[in-house]
């Protein structure tokens, strides 16, 4: 059963219903907001999660619907921590969490730094190493701003927080509220850190400001590139071959 806020309202309803008031139902209502903000969070940063996400786009969405101007250029950034299974692999799993929960305090604080941010939870921990960000910008040009301190912020305090330099590449868009639903933008922010991933990561994406997104989303999908770095590595490997060889014949030929 899906837990939500509107689920939890029904549950102490029933309860006051069932009990009446005093310190038992006080009791009882304070375990249970325990239980209910724990799935609300991750497990691992006990930063929001998807849930918590839902909820506040339910909230955002009604303010969006209300006309409320300060709000009508809402921003998604999708952050994903680069190479993180090396840190798994390499230091173990312990320091793994402590990146991921570097990362969530560096999103979070440089969110409550920007003026425009929403009076949200603003940082979530999707899943796994992915992160995400919604805030709010007068234009495109301010909200790839954000996301460049974002991504500065996190190579900054991962290191004074773990020890590591850690970086992420980040796919920002603007979510069109009025003509699309959110997982659209979501997706499409998505995608845009792929490209970012895929270039080189560490890097900060927008592919409405790149004339060529959709030539390289359907290459870097298709799996194109990687096909042909593989042929080229294969072909310089194969003249690195043929080049020994003929040289090992020439000295051979030599020295007879």
């Amino acid at each position: 059963m899906a837990y939500d806020s509107e689920t939890y309202d029904k549950l102490v309803d029933l309860i006051g219903e069932a009990i009446g008031g005093g310190d038992r139902k006080e009791a009882i209502l304070a375990g249970l907001g325990s239980i209910h903000q724990q799935i609300m969070m991750n497990d691992v940063t006990d930063a929001p999660n998807m849930r918590q996400r839902d909820e506040d786009l339910k909230s955002l969405e009604n303010r969006l619907g209300i006309g409320d101007k300060d709000f009508e250029q809402v921003y998604v950034a999708m952050v994903d921590i680069d190479e993180f299974g090396h840190f798994n692999k390499v230091y173990g799993t312990d320091t793994g969490d402590k990146v991921l929960m570097a990362v969530v305090e560096a999103l979070g604080e440089t969110l409550r730094d920007n003026d425009l941010v929403l009076n949200l939870s603003n940082e979530y921990h999707l899943h796994g190493e992915e992160m995400l960000a919604l805030y709010t910008c007068r234009s495109q040009e301010d909200a790839m701003n954000v996301a460049e301190r974002l991504r500065k912020q996190v190579e900054i305090r991962s290191k004074e927080l773990t020890g590591h330099t850690v970086t992420v590449s980040v796919g920002v868009t603007q979510w069109l509220d009025r003509a699309e639903h959110y997982s659209n933008a979501q997706a499409r922010a998505d995608k845009y850190m792929q490209v970012a991933k895929t270039e080189g990561r560490n890097r900060t994406y927008c592919g409405e400001e790149d004339p060529l997104f959709s030539l390289k989303d359907t290459f870097y999908r298709a799996g194109i590139v990687d096909d042909l770095v593989k042929k080229a590595s294969t072909i310089v490997r194969s003249t690195k071959g043929f080049v020994g060889r003929k040289a090992t014949d020439l000295y051979k030929s030599l020295v007879k």
